[in-house]
Order: structure tokens, then C-alpha cells, then sequence
């Protein structure tokens, strides 16, 4: 019998990260998406010039989005500085899977940076 603080245990167990092999088209990440499964993820942020289109949409996990978020929010400290950088936001896949398994976001210039998010 599970006594009352055990359920509450259970509940602070992280649940495995969903392997995401089995979306090996774009039409399966956008079923997911369209099922509020999965969210949109710019690349390149619309605010930097990135474009809404394929080329720079990926389709991540929630909470994925927040952490790309953050790592911009440092990227915009770096401008408001005028310091002259580059940036690249790049996904990695596993196997054939159209979810990217991690995104790395570089900066190169007057500064410097690397940020990687680790997605399944």
C-alpha cells in the first residue's frame, strides 16, 4: 500500500525524456505539433532577421522554447553592448528523426559563446 508521502515522491521523479526516432517525416512533427504536442522553435529569431519558414522552424518539446529564450535574452545583453557578433543556432538530429535531439547556439565576434540545449 503506498502511504500518502510516497505519492508525492513519485510525483518529484522526472519522467524519461520521450525518444522522438519514431517522427522521421515532417508531416509526423507537424501532427504532433498541430496536437499541441510539440512548438514551433525559430532558429533564427524573427527579431534577428530569421524568417518564418521551413528553413528555420524546428519542432521541440515544450519547455525547449524557454530555454532558447534565455540563451537569446544574453545574445540581446551582447548587442546593447554594440558588440559585433555572429550568430548561429544550429540543430543536431539522431537516426532520421525530424526533432533536433540538441540545438547549439554559437556566438563568434568581439564576443564569444556557446550554449547548448540538450532536447532528448
Amino acid at each position: 500500500v503506498m502511504g500518502f508521502l510516497d505519492i508525492f515522491k513519485n510525483k518529484k521523479q522526472k519522467s524519461p525524456t520521450r525518444d522522438f526516432t519514431d517522427i522521421d517525416s515532417n508531416e509526423k512533427a507537424l501532427k504532433l505539433f498541430n496536437e499541441k504536442t510539440l512548438e514551433k522553435l525559430y532558429l533564427m529569431p524573427l527579431a534577428y532577421g530569421g524568417s518564418d519558414s521551413s528553413i528555420n522552424i524546428v519542432y521541440v518539446p515544450a519547455g525547449v522554447i524557454l530555454q532558447k529564450t534565455i540563451i537569446d535574452g544574453k545574445v540581446n545583453q551582447l548587442l546593447d553592448q554594440n558588440l559585433k557578433i555572429n550568430y548561429a543556432s544550429s540543430p543536431e538530429y539522431k537516426g532520421k528523426s525530424f526533432i533536433p535531439s540538441r540545438i547549439i547556439v554559437s556566438i563568434t565576434g568581439e564576443s564569444t559563446m556557446e550554449e547548448i540545449i540538450e532536447i532528448w
